[in-house]
């Protein structure tokens, strides 16, 4: 009786409705309202899980701020067709697509990913028109990425934003050896000598994993792109 009240406050007029208390059309209301509540469910559920994991995302990498706004780039070469890099944006744990960017480096002639980075993180943080910054910026590579990431943001003055790189889990066998030894995924941040290394199944990972390969898929798929666009001017 409230929930029909409501209702009718929303529509602005006064409503009478039917309600019915057997048959098919009470069978079907009830399949209905049992639908609902299981996708409610789902969803309730799924975005406690996200929560937990991005609280896991700011424990675990020590991070000054709760991560709402998640940034990854990626830089890209493929077969001297020119550097691009991608930027995908995560809101709360989700990727929002709406926010993802394709850029083409246009000031670097040749595979340099310090300058690359440079020019990207410049249009970023200083002529985007962007709303909001983010809470956590994520870099794809290693130790070396990191620093040239952290002298961008030290030349163009970006303060109280996170910043990591991550760099994939490698395979290392050695001749002597008949085990292939493996190692974890790693995230370096500024000032800190040892990666911490990220053990799957834990909701840093599964945030900082996710976040890094779709810049990667984001960016493979412009260069595809681009390679189509020229294939068929050149015919």
């Amino acid at each position: 009786a409230d929930g029909l009240k409501l209702l009718s406050r929303a529509i602005g007029k006064n409503r009478d409705f039917r309600v019915p208390l057997r048959g098919e059309s009470a069978d079907l209301i009830s399949m209905v309202k049992k639908t609902a509540d299981h996708h409610l469910s789902e969803l309730t559920t799924k975005t406690a899980n996200t929560v937990e994991d991005l609280i896991d995302v700011q424990k675990k990498l020590h991070l000054e701020k709760f991560p709402h706004r998640i940034e990854c780039y990626d830089i890209s070469h493929f077969q001297g067709e020119g550097t691009v890099a991608s930027r995908v944006v995560f809101i709360d744990g989700v990727p929002e697509k709406s926010f993802y960017r394709h850029y083409h480096v246009e000031t670097v002639d040749q595979p340099d990913d310090f300058k690359s980075m440079r020019e990207i993180l410049d249009r970023r943080f200083t002529k985007s028109s962007d709303s909001g910054l983010p809470d956590l910026v994520i870099i794809d590579g290693g130790k070396g990425q990191l620093a040239q990431a952290e002298a961008v943001f030290t030349e163009l003055g970006v303060r109280g934003i996170d910043l990591v790189s991550l760099a994939k889990a490698r395979t290392e066998a050695g001749f002597e050896e008949a085990e292939v030894k493996g190692s974890l995924e790693r995230v370096f941040k500024p000032n800190q000598k040892n990666p911490i290394m990220l053990k799957p199944g834990t909701g840093v990972y599964r945030i900082l994993v996710q976040a890094r390969d779709e810049a990667h898929r984001f960016a493979i798929t412009f260069h595809r792109k681009i390679r189509d666009q020229r294939v068929i001017k050149g015919r």
